[in-house]
């Protein structure tokens, strides 16, 4: 797997690696991990940031462009924009919603409204409330038909205007003269009195001369005389003197066409263009091929020369629409459709650079592996980025984001001697000297610590680290060769023994121990360190140590001291088992640990002879023996044997030495092999007039 097999947790993400494995996330990589922390250095969506920036800025870690504006963070917090708000920088872009009305600017466009305003049609409802909720956001009277802005019947008057006119806001013609009531209002008739209209017919049950002899009394006089058939405001006999058609209201020279006629054939009334603000006599009015009924239909933006369905251009464009600019990528619609890019889409291809700055670069729009690096301006496409246009098997985000070129197959950007092809190819990093191979570049320092891989090889100093080896060879693959705890940049530093995992300065302790200096024993007590360690006591005091837990040989120095300043050695008083020291008074510290502190007048045998000439415990010793002068001591062997007898025993003079003077089974004066032994000692003591008598065991260690 490549891990560092003595540290749990190579790449510090707070999950030890054979979790990950498990977990089948890579154990290397700090960034992909179930339920670790990435390093507080590393930038895991390549967005420029590092953890610690993200946090800081409030971005998210893994998600190079948190508000969606097509500008990854890093590079917007470089341009002093806020990558947090997906309307700053580009107010523009399809994800922004400048008016704050629920729909994003594309949205807008779809359906029709004003980006720019959160209310496109006034009825109090804002935009994105009545999409969701199903109604049109550009007719005001949907959903309030009560509204005083709407005009539910269409004639051209609102609500507000129809309460203050009298007339119907449910019936365009409130007095059926057959003129609605909005031109009635326009005329400056009565929308309440059919007899009086422009071009309007009374009903038949009115008389609208009521009196001959005073025929004033009628605001209009509507007289057989004079018709005007199509109702537009000029008289039949008139429209014949002036060639117009007296049965078209379109028609006519200074009349006006009736609300409910289309005179210019695009699919919407004469009223319904006043509503809308189009033209009347115009079937085009933003002269975008497409008629403004149809426009309607599509629910596209018939005032919007750029709003439009390309399936629905019936017209011929008009040259307006054909050098506008509908996308903004520095091209015509009319060089768009030349070059046949997208004049929707600013980016045809998707690589991230404007269709107008390829032309001028001489790239191909319509190429997506085809662009200048340095012209990408805006997010290339999702399709762009997984793409590998130099085939070396790294998609071009990748590339790009651990600084290759996406577009030449034959680099080694680190130099390692590997292409970045080949690296992609075997899933080593292209842009890391040590990956796949540490050795490959000697002036790196691939277990970062401090000294160049040719400086732990060799032991020579590179002037280019502040670390000089000193000629100590170390582990180029290790940060801490001898496993101290600290990197073996920091000890060339101290001037401490990279080799020697009890040589270090624990000041300059920068990781956990390891290896070496958890199998090795600083102290000499017998106890590795990593025992002691688990056992809370101190590695480099040789005087603290759970005897049970000693595994190697104790050294000398440790067994020729004396921990208890007693003037008897470790070694002595620890006895032939150093995991079962003596323990003469049986209180559960052994006799290296403590002074025994024997009265003056007690008798006391001591446990261990080690007849080796070394002036230690070379005969048999026992306390205040002296004092009782009338005394015998016998020594058993373990068949119950007599090896040795004597009378008047003095540690002076008289004394047992580790020879037999018995007999059967041993010669006289013949050495006592090593083993366990039974002895009695009888003596009087005079001052209480009885005889005492002890027994116990001594071991003789050879």
């Amino acid at each position: 797997t490549g891990t560092d097999p003595n540290n749990p947790d190579s790449d510090g993400d707070g999950i030890n690696d054979g979790q990950e494995v498990a977990d089948g996330t890579d154990p290397n990589n700090d960034c992909d991990s179930i339920g670790g922390t990435p390093l507080s250095t590393s930038d895991c969506d390549a967005d420029g940031l590092t953890t610690a920036e993200e946090v800081a800025a409030g971005t998210d870690s893994n998600n190079p462009d948190s508000d969606g504006d097509g500008i990854n963070d890093g590079q917007e917090v470089a341009d002093g924009t806020n990558p947090l708000d997906i309307c700053d920088p580009l107010q523009t872009a399809d994800n922004c919603d400048l008016d704050a009305d629920g729909l994003t600017n594309a949205e807008e466009t779809t359906a029709g409204t004003d980006p720019n305003n959160p209310d496109s049609d006034g009825d109090g409802i804002n935009d994105g409330q009545e999409m969701t909720d199903g109604t049109n956001p550009l007719d005001i009277c949907d959903p309030l038909q009560t509204a005083d802005n709407c005009d539910p019947d269409g004639d051209g008057l609102t609500n507000a205007e129809e309460v203050s006119a009298g007339t119907d806001p449910n019936n365009p013609d409130s007095d059926g003269d057959g003129i609605n009531d909005g031109q009635e209002i326009a005329d400056g008739t009565d929308p309440n009195n059919d007899c009086d209209s422009i071009g309007g017919t009374p009903l038949s049950t009115s008389d609208c001369f009521p009196s001959e002899t005073n025929p004033t009394t009628q605001t209009t006089i509507v007289t057989t005389e004079s018709p005007d058939s199509d109702g537009d405001g000029i008289s039949d006999a008139q429209e014949a003197q002036d060639g117009t058609d007296a049965s078209d209201d379109c028609d006519s020279v200074g009349g006006k066409p009736l609300g409910s006629s289309d005179c210019d054939n695009d699919g919407l009334t004469n009223s319904e263009e006043e509503i809308l603000g189009t033209d009347p006599n115009n079937p085009d009015s933003d002269n975008d091929a497409v008629l403004d009924g149809q426009e309607i239909l599509d629910n596209t933006n018939p005032l919007d020369i750029c709003s439009l369905n390309p399936e629905s251009q019936t017209l011929e464009p008009s040259e307006e629409w054909l050098q506008t600019d509908c996308d903004n990528d520095g091209m015509s619609n009319i060089s768009e459709i030349d070059t046949k890019t997208d004049w929707r889409n600013m980016d045809t291809d998707g690589d991230g650079v404007l269709d107008g700055t390829e032309m001028n670069d001489k790239t191909n729009p319509l190429d997506p592996c085809s662009l200048l690096l340095a012209s990408q301006n805006i997010t290339p496409s999702q399709e762009w980025q997984d793409m590998d246009c130099d085939s070396d098997g790294g998609s071009n985000a990748y590339e790009i984001s651990v600084g290759t070129d996406p577009f030449s197959y034959e680099v080694d950007t680190d130099a390692d001697g590997i292409s970045d092809a080949e690296e992609f190819a075997n899933g080593s990093d292209p842009e890391n000297p040590c990956d796949p191979n540490p050795m490959a570049v000697g002036t790196a320092d691939c277990d970062n610590d401090g000294l160049t891989n040719d400086e732990e090889r060799t032991g020579k100093n590179d002037p280019s680290t502040e670390a000089d080896p000193s000629g100590a060879i170390s582990d180029p693959n290790n940060p801490d060769t001898d496993g101290d705890g600290v990197n073996d940049g920091d000890e060339a530093l101290g001037n401490t023994d990279v080799n020697d995992p009890c040589d270090f300065n624990s000041a300059a302790v920068t990781l956990p121990k390891s290896g070496n200096f958890l199998t090795a024993d600083c102290d000499g007590d017998g106890v590795i360190n990593a025992d002691e360690m688990n056992d809370q006591t101190d590695p480099f005091n040789a005087c603290d140590s759970d005897p049970t837990h000693v595994s190697i040989p104790q050294s000398e120095e440790f067994l020729a001291g004396d921990c208890d300043k007693d003037g008897i050695s470790n070694g002595t008083e620890i006895g032939p088992n150093p995991n079962n020291p003596m323990d003469m008074n049986g209180d559960s510290v052994p006799d290296y640990l403590q002074v025994l502190g024997v009265s003056q007048s007690e008798v006391f045998v001591y446990e261990l002879l080690t007849p080796d000439g070394d002036g230690y415990n070379d005969v048999l010793i026992i306390e205040n023996i002296e004092s009782y002068p009338q005394n015998t001591m016998q020594i058993f062997n373990r068949w119950g044997v007599l090896v040795w007898k004597e009378k008047g025993y003095d540690p002076d003079n008289n004394y047992f030495e580790g020879r037999s003077n018995g007999r059967v089974v041993v010669s006289g004066d013949d050495l006592l092999p090593t083993g366990t032994y039974f002895y009695v000692l009888e003596y009087l003591d005079e001052e209480q007039n009885k005889l005492v008598k002890k027994a116990g065991y001594i071991y003789i260690n050879r």
